[in-house]
């Protein structure tokens, strides 16, 4: 099928028509992801008259994808780690229902058909199986991550308010419009919390000990440092949330407030935090482990001569310094040299009898063994049969 003619001032490359212009001496061309040329000259014109009016009269409408890839470079370092990738969360949630609109599109109408389908609207989340309905804090959070996208435009002078805050709080009002509801907060069975401190591993005990006797987050507890712990004023400072540091009085009244259990904590020039833990190296197990002359007979095979007869008086003498240091005698000590006659003897098991009875027939002392009979080259298997010898 041949393609239909491209609009003035656009082309095609491939399947997709591509718009051009020409506007502050520089050639802009630009996917208008379509091959339907009425909608092509569409997107042209509107994406022309946009260039245009921020080229000659400094008038632009700013898209969301623009105001949200801005405010990425500004908010990055005003906002802690773990803020900034709810934030993200959030955004990437409410990207679908903002996505290709200019700011100037988006009012309080839109903020609240966005929040009316969030809530609404079952989903089902990544990593789950059935469907779920957002919570009424989800939603006052994503909105809270779009509330400070605005807040950088109205700043930067793109918009004239903030539309999520003009919902969320209509008339400049304390009270938010989205009200939760919730259960009342009834607290765990000192027997169950016990029960759990006395299974708990390493320094995860004296923690959940802390965190009950000074109600500190659990966050507070892993970022604190033993320099914050104050022995002579009885008091622990944390940092909580905003990055704001807090004092915790650790006895009040004589009566203990955590004061024992962070003092008895131990100590360790590995970190410098209060509560930590080392990772124990797992011990290899002796179980299954292969005898120090069977690995030695690994490191013999690039070096296998014709004399294959030889080999198992090594591993012999191996196994058999190996069972002296068993029984407390020294290696070198009552060592028993084989005779010509134990030799003989050694050389004729089962296992090498039919080699050995080659080699008579041939009249040769030694020969090379074949590909499946000699002991070395039948693999770990057979290696293991030393032990009969």
């Amino acid at each position: 099928m041949a393609k239909r003619k491209a609009p003035t001032g656009c082309f095609w490359r491939g399947a997709v028509l591509w718009g051009r212009i020409q506007a502050g001496g520089e050639d802009i061309k630009w996917s208008l992801r379509t091959d339907d040329p009425k909608t092509a000259a569409s997107r042209r014109k509107a994406e022309r008259d946009r260039v245009i009016a921020a080229q000659r009269y400094g008038d632009q409408r700013r898209t969301f994808a623009e105001a949200m890839e801005a405010w990425g470079r500004f908010i990055a370092d005003k906002i802690s780690g773990k803020t900034l990738k709810r934030y993200t969360s959030s955004l990437s949630v409410l990207q679908p229902f903002l996505e290709g609109m200019y700011l100037d599109e988006i009012d309080k109408r839109l903020i609240g058909s966005i929040v009316e389908t969030r809530r609404d609207t079952p989903y089902v989340p990544k990593g789950k199986k059935h469907p779920i309905k957002v919570t009424i804090a989800t939603i006052k959070r994503d909105l809270t991550a779009l509330s400070s996208v605005f807040d950088f435009c109205v700043d930067e002078e793109w918009m004239p308010t903030n539309p999520a805050m003009e919902w969320l709080k209509p008339g400049h009002r304390k009270k938010s419009r989205l009200q939760e509801r919730r259960d009342p907060i009834v607290l765990p069975d000192p027997a169950h919390i016990q029960m759990v401190i006395d299974q708990a591993p390493g320094q995860v005990a004296a923690m959940i000990g802390a965190a009950l006797k000074t109600g500190a987050r659990l966050d507070e507890l892993k970022s604190a440092r033993r320099n914050y712990f104050d022995r002579g004023h009885r008091q622990l400072t944390v940092i909580g949330k905003r990055n704001k540091l807090r004092v915790i009085d650790l006895e009040d009244a004589g009566e203990d407030f955590g004061f024992e259990i962070l003092s008895h904590l131990p100590i360790t020039l590995e970190t410098k935090a209060l509560f930590w833990h080392r990772r124990e190296v797992k011990k290899r197990p002796k179980l299954g482990q292969q005898p120090f002359y069977l690995r030695f007979a690994a490191t013999l095979r690039p070096y296998q001569r014709q004399d294959d007869r030889n080999v198992p008086r090594l591993f012999d003498a191996g196994r058999e310094a190996k069972s002296d240091v068993r029984n407390g005698s020294s290696r070198n000590k009552n060592r028993i040299k084989a005779s010509g006659q134990e030799q003989s003897k050694l050389r004729e098991t089962p296992v090498n009898r039919a080699q050995l009875e080659q080699d008579r027939q041939h009249g040769e002392r030694f020969c090379k063994p074949k590909v499946g009979s000699s002991i070395l080259s039948t693999g770990t298997n057979k290696i293991k049969n030393f032990s009969d010898l």
